[in-house]
């Protein structure tokens, strides 16, 4: 018994493909070249639609708005999991810059930047305001965290600039410091 199924394998695994497709019935290899075609339109525009709804970070709005400002303004190079810049956000005046992520589905993260203010100690204000302080190491400097008033705080003195991000929706520590220390100034 055992030799006579090697010996049916043996004989139809020298069977040339095109005879083994057309020993198919006509109904099922119809069906499975429209499934394969149907397979590779779905992948081609899953493809497309991926590439046209694809982010561009900085958004160009936002880099458009920096440039009006008369200081820098910084954004973070890399937005963790779930963070989506809100456009049209950025609000510029004369002595403070805005915008917001939307995170967590409906939260929000708001980044501002003014021009550094003269004759501020920084680790005072930080030392009346924020409790549970944390350092975070930047590209830009050493950035502090921590809670204000129910809201979550990071904080970045730059030569020429302050930013701060702040929510009063919960935030995970590592995010906002991953936002942080990722901070970078936009074009001018």
């Amino acid at each position: 018994m055992v030799l006579m199924q090697e010996e049916a394998v043996r004989a139809t695994s020298n069977i040339p493909v095109h005879t083994w497709w057309r020993s198919l019935p006509r109904k099922l290899r119809r069906a499975i070249f429209v499934s394969g075609v149907a397979a590779a339109l779905a992948l081609a525009g899953t493809g497309v639609w991926l590439y046209s709804h694809r982010t561009q970070w900085p958004d160009p709005q936002l880099v458009t708005a920096a440039q009006a400002a008369s200081y820098p303004i910084y954004y973070p190079t890399s937005l963790p999991a779930g963070f989506i810049y809100n456009e049209g956000s950025a609000k510029y005046s004369a002595n403070v810059f805005i915008y917001t992520f939307t995170f967590d589905g409906n939260k929000k993260l708001f980044v501002s930047t003014i021009p550094k203010p003269d004759g501020v100690q920084f680790s005072d204000f930080y030392n009346r305001i924020l409790s549970n302080k944390t350092e975070v190491l930047s590209n830009q400097g050493t950035a502090v965290m921590g809670n204000a008033g129910g809201q979550t705080i990071g904080s970045l003195v730059t030569d020429k600039s302050w930013i701060t991000m702040n929510t009063s929706a919960s935030i995970n520590s590592d995010t906002l410091k991953a936002l942080l220390s990722s901070l970078k100034k936009l074009p001018s």
